[in-house]
């Protein structure tokens, strides 16, 4: 590991390790007590979607809330055993005058297991949450609400919680670890509402070390990746295009950017996400097109250059993550309210690889029209080719399946109509040889 984690050097005196506790005032005991009857209702009247596929189970990891904040994020990975983490925020509607929870839920143990990371403040509009594992299976993860960037970690005695230097408006964050196990955060802060800065924090052994990547009048969202060259990779939607920058941190822990260029110039791109193959080509995927819901777009960059970019799926959907199995076949996750199947407006949740042909498409689950949309999905793949999907709908739930090109049904009709066409052209070739002999 590049160093020991220095408690003090990346908390200060506001370090707090394990679960929070917090004193309890009769405003806040009113909004407990309607969390536990928001709880009980949730449980009793929850839909619970079917899996659209036989190659997908779903569950619910998290029964949350019935009447849900709209911002909310989900990060997932899998580590070496195939134990599956979520980070991922969970909140109830302002009007419950409660904060969200900051939380974390793993299956090492063989079921379940959810902790309360932390909580951001209410009435708090955006939010955000991005999880990582370093080299022993620990997860670190950061998350913003509003006001600062904070960041966590796992080990054996539990979570230790705390907050980056820079405060005030700083949202939009990512992370990512190097082969040293160092820490980088990208993230955005608001400078009195005229600028936007792209910031680059690197967890050093004194601390962080914060470096200012550009400047823009807004910047929407933010995703980092670190090769295994320890170059890292960041996408981010500026006010003027989708730019990509790439660089490197020197021994002093600050980012040093080498290139900064443009790669969507109609400025189309939101949500980014970003995975780097083996090969060191970076795969990005976001949503294209104003609004909340547009085109899902996936772009590959090689050497600084996009060689590839093309339409996953078309302009109802949101939430893109992109995940690579090891043999660096791409997968998509993302939510759709019409575009994979024109006969059903409802929200589903999609899984989708590409392919020789194209993109395979799964729809993974899907909700009723007048239920609470899937708000973000995360996606990830193990070592045996199992495909992991963690999203948030007022509950946390949990996919896990394969991507299937399509039904048996489908495959017979298609077996039996070539089968039928040989027949009928091997009668006809008969039919044209007896004659021609008479």
């Amino acid at each position: 590991m590049y160093a020991e984690r220095n408690y003090n050097a990346i908390f200060g005196e506001e370090m707090g390790t394990g679960a929070r506790m917090r004193s309890m005032t009769p405003q806040t005991t009113r909004s407990y007590m309607a969390f536990f009857s928001i709880t009980l209702m949730t449980l009793a009247y929850l839909p619970v979607p079917e899996p659209e596929s036989g190659a997908w189970s779903l569950e619910v990891v998290d029964p949350g809330f019935v009447d849900a904040d709209p911002f909310s994020d989900t990060s997932l990975s899998v580590d070496s055993a195939g134990n599956v983490h979520i980070a991922y925020i969970s909140g109830p509607m302002e009007a419950y005058e409660m904060p969200s929870s900051v939380k974390y839920a793993d299956n090492s143990a063989g079921s379940w297991n959810t902790e309360e990371i932390g909580q951001i403040p209410q009435g708090h509009e955006h939010y955000d949450v991005s999880m990582v594992l370093d080299s022993s299976d620990w997860p670190l993860l950061c998350y913003s609400n509003s006001t600062q960037i904070n960041y966590s970690f796992k080990s054996t005695s539990g979570w230790s919680n705390g907050h980056l230097p820079t405060l005030n408006w700083s949202w939009n964050c990512a992370i990512a670890v190097d082969r040293d196990d160092r820490v980088h955060i990208c993230y955005t802060k608001t400078v009195n509402w005229i600028e936007t800065r792209l910031v680059y924090a690197v967890l050093a052994s004194d601390g962080w070390r914060e470096t200012v990547l550009a400047t823009e009048s807004w910047i929407n969202s933010v995703a980092l990746a670190v090769d295994q060259n320890d170059f890292f990779h960041v996408i981010y939607d500026s006010s003027t295009v989708m730019k990509y920058c790439t660089g490197q941190v020197d021994s002093s822990g600050n980012a040093v950017p080498q290139e900064t260029e443009g790669i969507d110039d109609e400025r189309n791109g939101v949500d980014a996400a970003i995975v780097i193959g083996s090969n060191g080509t970076i795969h990005v995927v976001y949503k294209g097109g104003p609004g909340s819901n547009g085109e899902i777009v996936y772009l590959s960059i090689y050497s600084g250059e996009v060689v590839s970019r093309h339409v996953v799926d078309g302009s109802e959907c949101r939430n893109p993550d992109i995940a690579l199995d090891s043999h660096d076949n791409v997968f998509v996750s993302y939510v759709s309210f019409g575009s994979s199947q024109p006969d059903d407006l409802g929200p589903r949740l999609v899984c989708a690889k590409q392919g020789d042909k194209g993109w395979v498409k799964n729809v993974v689950a899907k909700l009723d029209r007048d239920i609470l949309a899937f708000l973000s999905t995360s996606v990830a793949v193990d070592s045996l080719q199992t495909v992991h999907i963690s999203s948030w709908s007022g509950a946390l739930w949990y996919a896990k399946g394969q991507v299937v090109s399509s039904k048996p049904n489908d495959m017979i009709l298609i077996i039996g109509a070539a089968v039928a066409a040989v027949a009928v052209s091997s009668g006809l070739a008969a039919y044209f040889v007896l004659k021609n002999r008479k």
